[in-house]
């Protein structure tokens, strides 16, 4: 049975993300580099440039992201690696995790008056999930910002088709599953109603992360996405959507809601 809802959320990013793309298509044509052996391999592409600020001097740095692809026209790549050009300065380097379309996006998220590098890359897995890393060089040295750390969400299925979360912060939440009692019976998980052994839900770690506004705060946030399932990982029952905002070094847990999947009461 595949949720809708998780459907829903890998449309969702898949969106988000080519919007991006639009923006940051590969600009530079591939070269295939044959050696004495007739070998043929790929040279890094410039997938991304940008010029802008990022050290807080008021000069633009010209950012440079390359990439190899993993096979000639392939949108996923591998060595991923930024590279700033800072005026009157030396040249920094960041290294990022391979994926599929990588993209920078610069956002002033720890609210210090200087843009930050926010990278992401769609793994290319069934869960939707991103590869995200979040760097700052003010003062024209690199310095990683971790990302915030997922609620620790608990999740077990209940008797009579029903299932139990507790999201911090929450009051703990019953879901209806009544309308998936025939795939659950099938699967051995319920007899008659009745839970056949203690059972835990499913709960990813955040797979997502959009930038966000946040009422009340100033500058951005971030808004993660974690999705819960049931039975077996396309069996999505909701996702918890969560805010964040960067203050004082670390991550900020502003609101969290529960999002039910559309057959969930």
């Amino acid at each position: 049975m595949t949720g809708k809802k998780e459907l829903m959320l890998a449309f969702g990013a898949f969106f988000f993300m080519s919007l991006h793309a639009l923006a940051g298509s590969v600009v530079s044509e591939q070269e295939v580099v044959e050696s004495e052996t007739g070998e043929k391999t790929l040279k890094p592409l410039l997938i991304q440039q940008k010029s802008i600020d990022v050290t807080g001097d008021k000069k633009k740095d010209q950012i440079d992201l390359y990439g190899t692809p993993f096979e000639e026209k392939s949108p996923f790549f591998t060595s991923v690696e930024a590279t700033i050009t800072m005026p009157e300065s030396s040249t920094k380097k960041i290294q990022y995790e391979d994926g599929y379309e990588p993209k920078i996006v610069f956002e002033d998220l720890n609210h210090d008056g200087v843009k930050d590098l926010f990278y992401f890359s769609a793994t290319g897995g069934s869960g939707g999930f991103y590869n995200y890393q979040l760097d700052t060089l003010k003062g024209g040295e690199v310095r990683n910002i971790p990302l915030p750390d997922s609620p620790i969400i608990e999740g077990r299925f209940l008797d009579h088709y029903q299932a139990s979360i507790k999201i911090p912060g929450l009051e703990t939440i019953t879901v209806d599953l009544s309308s998936r009692k025939e795939d659950y019976n099938r699967l051995g998980l319920y007899q008659d109603g009745k839970l056949n052994e203690p059972t835990e839900l499913m709960v990813n770690p955040t797979s997502f992360y959009q930038i966000v506004k946040i009422k009340g705060y100033r500058g951005k946030g971030l808004k993660g996405y974690q999705s819960i399932n049931g039975a077996y990982q396309a069996d999505n029952i909701g996702t918890v959507e969560t805010m964040y905002y960067y203050d004082q070094g670390k991550w900020n847990v502003i609101t969290s809601s529960w999002v039910p999947a559309p057959s969930v009461k």
